[in-house]
């Protein structure tokens, strides 16, 4: 083996010379620092007897890895031997750190861990929850798609949440919901230095009722469902003769339906409960088009995804006709 006093010049002047094999270079400066050259480049490699065994470790390729660099390896790999350890056996388990590493680096982003939490989260929950906390997670992975959980700040959550409240003063309380149950779960498995979602405020208050309908707006209202039709204006004053959640009403599945009976799973009990369908809540269920598999759904799904019922946060717009006709017959009486 040629020994050679390893510089830029040397190595230079090597590199320039044809090598149709692989030709090892010994550095008489460092003791087991060997430059191989071959037909595809130069690598620098450790060279050394152990326990009567010849061991060679690869340091690096240059000339992403340069002198310097080289010779400060070999050093850190002696001590490594002076310590009783074997620098492969050492070399290995840094790989294997490094693997742990990339791995949890790759499961902590954004999109990675929103889908892990939602796989983890959602079985529990009622469809017509897990259906509205899918929508508002697509659009917190949206805002924070490629960021490492770890970088992600209170101020990036705050920024964000203001944003989703000129939207929707709701939405915006259950996306924060969301990621302080998120972020939470993140934590506890991925070893975030901080929770930059522990203690963050809904941004805004929930609005208390501070009235119900009279008769006469009621009766208002429904004739504006009426007038709105199918599939809001049918699902509102269903809403109306059965007193449940709108976001309840929304996902209905005519399976559910049984003679007069609402056979109800779908709630926050997690329990059914048979709700009776009196005169007026049937003849409105009877005028429903059978579209799919949901009593009321608003023909938008797009053809590669399953059929859905209306999400609750989708009614301000679908029932802004029924507004509007309430507000002028309010006018008008």
């Amino acid at each position: 083996m040629p020994a050679i006093k390893v510089s830029q010049k040397k190595i230079e002047a090597l590199l320039r010379q044809e090598h149709h094999t692989q030709t090892d270079y010994r550095d008489i400066l460092t003791q087991g620092l060997v430059f191989r050259i071959g037909p595809r480049g130069a690598v620098w490699n450790y060279l050394r007897r152990i326990d009567g065994k010849l061991c060679r470790l690869k340091l690096g390729d240059w000339p992403s890895v340069g002198i310097a660099d080289a010779r400060q390896e070999v050093g850190r790999i002696e001590e490594t031997i002076a310590t009783g350890k074997h620098p492969k056996a050492e070399q290995a388990r840094q790989r294997a750190e490094q693997r742990t590493s990339r791995d949890r680096d790759q499961k902590r982003l954004f999109e990675k861990l929103a889908e892990e939490w939602q796989r983890h989260h959602f079985d529990g929950l009622a469809e017509s929850t897990r259906v509205n906390y899918a929508y508002l997670l697509a659009r917190i992975v949206e805002a924070f798609r490629g960021h490492d959980a770890a970088d992600i700040t209170r101020g990036d959550l705050i920024r964000f949440l203001d944003a989703q409240r000129q939207i929707s003063a709701s939405g915006a309380n259950q996306a924060a919901s969301i990621i302080r149950q998120l972020f939470q779960y993140a934590l506890d498995r991925y070893d975030l230095p901080a929770n930059p979602a522990v203690g963050l405020k809904n941004p805004t208050k929930p609005l208390k009722r501070s009235r119900t309908l009279d008769r006469a707006e009621i009766r208002i209202l429904w004739r504006a469902c009426e007038l709105a039709g199918y599939p809001y204006g049918h699902a509102l004053r269903l809403a109306l003769c059965t007193g449940q959640r709108i976001g309840e009403i929304g996902m209905i599945r005519w399976a559910d339906i049984e003679g007069d009976y609402w056979r109800n799973t779908e709630n926050k009990s997690k329990q059914r409960i048979d709700i009776y369908l009196a005169t007026h809540a049937t003849a409105i269920v009877k005028d429903c088009p059978r579209i799919n598999a949901y009593v009321f759904t608003s023909g938008r799904t797009a053809p590669d995804k399953e059929s859905s019922g209306i999400r609750s946060d989708t009614w301000g717009g679908g029932t802004s006709g029924a507004t509007l006709c309430v507000n002028i017959q309010s006018n008008s009486s």
